[in-house]
């Protein structure tokens, strides 16, 4: 056991997209901020198999510092690593892997929200008919930071199911903004392409 080891982790695999790129240099200072802190600490790229997980908890930290956002570039496998974690009983910062994946779904969220009789904008499945005044943003079900969301992603909300079916992408949201305060509104469209 190592009682004063604190690695930071993270799945980033491409430096080519600047999340990714973001998360690798965020590792860097958040390990170095800990060994300034007195903790022995380094960065650890878990990669897609997550065996470097199985090796930490054969080593014992004392907590894993968890920044995995994405597993391969997919925002919807960041709770995979969270899991294994759990099972190995490592210690780590951040949400339970079942809070991860509920929230990494947008429009998950939304329906544990509506359940809960806490206000959220409404959403609809593809193909289901919206009103046509409604402008939205088409954009992944899981993914953040506005990744993908481009001037052809904004449309009316009758054409967001041809949309998400041009992109061929999996599950997509849609949201827009209160006409009336500007602050911004999901209206999601789940579905696949």
């Amino acid at each position: 056991m190592r009682p004063n080891y604190v690695p930071v982790i993270h799945a980033a695999v491409s430096v080519d997209r600047p999340d990714e790129q973001d998360t690798i240099d965020t590792a860097a200072v958040v390990a170095e901020a800990l060994r300034q802190l007195g903790f022995q600490s380094d960065v650890i790229d878990i990669g897609l198999d997550f065996a470097p997980l199985r090796r930490l908890a054969a080593i014992g930290p004392l907590a894993v510092f968890n920044l995995v956002e994405a597993v391969g570039g997919d925002g919807a496998r960041a709770h995979q690593p969270v899991r294994l974690m759990e099972r190995l009983g490592l210690r780590y910062t951040g949400a339970t892997a079942a809070a991860c994946e509920l929230t990494m779904s947008k429009t998950a969220t939304k329906s544990l929200l509506a359940k809960g009789r806490i206000p959220t904008p409404g959403w609809w499945e593809s193909g289901a008919a919206e009103p046509g005044d409604v402008r939205v943003i088409v954009k992944s079900d899981s993914e953040h930071a506005s990744l993908g969301i481009d001037a052809a992603s904004i449309v009316a909300g009758t054409d967001s199911a041809a949309e998400i079916a041009r992109r061929q992408s999996p599950p997509c949201c849609a949201g827009s903004r209160d006409p009336h305060t500007g602050r911004r509104q999901d209206h999601s469209c789940s579905g696949r392409a």
